[in-house]
């Protein structure tokens, strides 16, 4: 053993490569590496990274194409919708305008099951429409001698008058009757309280028997209902006559 380490010290810092030497035969391989190692690491992981805010970059910007274009394809999508919905509401509109044409050809027909249901035969009458013109005098009538039912609003007063067909009957037998008809593709209770109102109406007005009817092609349980109950008549138009 040396009696002063330092010697070796002092040897070891004056000369490298006595240090190298030393320093080869005292570490193993991989911890003479590590230095090597480390510095290949860090350039790996700067060259990671930059690759990585490369990428970042691209994808940002992809994404905002993307979004753009999301953006772009939502007003497309709320301009077809707008455009499905229009055209839905016109084939309704149209479904509509044929079943009340429909229920104006069939008058007969739908005075005859009200005649049925009703217990009445009309056997020598006169059948016609209960024209706008002629509803309108009716509700100056009405005014002028204070008839109306209590509630009845201008707008109820409008939708009489607007009502889709009214019609009368002149019969010897059974006398005047009215039939005041709302017709749609689908009835629903909606259409047969405006009926029904509309039928009261003309009770009112002339005295006479007067019938709510409901024209369409399907019928709704709350519809169905009230004509089990007797409050409303239902006619059924088949669907098959729509495409005729």
């Amino acid at each position: 053993m040396l009696a002063n380490p330092q010697i070796i010290v002092d040897l070891l810092d004056s000369d490298p490569a006595i240090l190298e030497m030393v320093r080869s035969r005292v570490l193993t391989p991989e911890l003479l590496a590590l230095p090597e190692l480390h510095a290949q690491l860090a350039a790996e992981v700067r060259e990671f990274a930059a690759e990585m805010r490369e990428f970042a970059a691209k994808t940002d910007a992809r994404l905002s194409k993307v979004e753009d274009e999301i953006v772009v394809m939502r007003g497309d999508i709320d301009r077809m919708s707008g455009k499905i919905d229009r055209t839905e509401s016109s084939v309704g509109h149209l479904k509509g305008f044929f079943v009340e044409t429909t229920a104006r050809n069939k008058e007969d027909s739908i005075a005859l099951q009200v005649g049925e249901q009703n217990g009445l035969r009309f056997l020598f009458h006169t059948l016609q429409p209960v024209r706008r013109s002629e509803r309108r005098t009716f509700m100056q009538v009405m005014r002028n001698d204070e008839l109306p039912p209590p509630g009845l609003s201008d707008g109820e007063i409008v939708s009489f008058v607007q009502a889709d067909h009214i019609i009368s009957i002149d019969d010897s037998s059974s006398g005047k009757t009215y039939i005041a008809i709302e017709a749609s593709y689908v009835g629903d209770t909606r259409g047969a309280q405006r009926a029904v109102r509309n039928a009261n109406i003309i009770n009112v007005l002339t005295g006479a028997n007067s019938y709510a009817v409901v024209a369409g092609c399907h019928s709704t349980d709350g519809l169905f209902e009230m004509a089990e109950r007797g409050e409303v008549i239902w006619h059924l138009v088949p669907v098959d006559e729509l495409n005729a």
